[in-house]
């Protein structure tokens, strides 16, 4: 009788210092340092940028984000990023406003500010 496999899901962070920064921890741990950092300032511009219906600064902004939240091991926040992004090149306004609301959510609660 063949044994049940075990499927391990590896943690977004882990798999993100495997795939992106081949498995140091450290250049990791430096690159997630920066990008906290920065996203209190990107919170601030697209806030900005969204009551004063900035498509632009939304998309440029949702542009960097994806690729930094699926580096930082966050593809569920990335997607976020990249529908804005899609949304804003559509010129939807609304749409764009009520995303950028939830992504601003998810970058606060991954320690980017209030």
């Amino acid at each position: 009788m063949d044994k049940p496999r075990v499927l391990l899901v590896e943690d977004g962070e882990e798999q993100a210092v495997r795939l992106y920064f081949e498995g140091d921890r450290e250049l990791f741990q430096d690159y997630r340092a920066a990008c906290l950092a920065q996203f209190p300032s990107d919170i601030q511009d697209c806030d900005m940028a969204s009551v004063a219906a900035d498509l632009q600064t939304l998309l440029r902004v949702a542009h960097s984000l994806k690729s930094v939240l699926l580096t930082l091991g966050h593809p569920q926040c990335s997607a976020l990023a990249r529908t804005l992004e899609e949304t804003c090149h559509a010129g939807v306004l609304a749409a764009a406003q009520m995303q950028w609301a939830a992504l601003r959510a998810h970058l606060v609660r991954l320690g980017g500010g209030s």
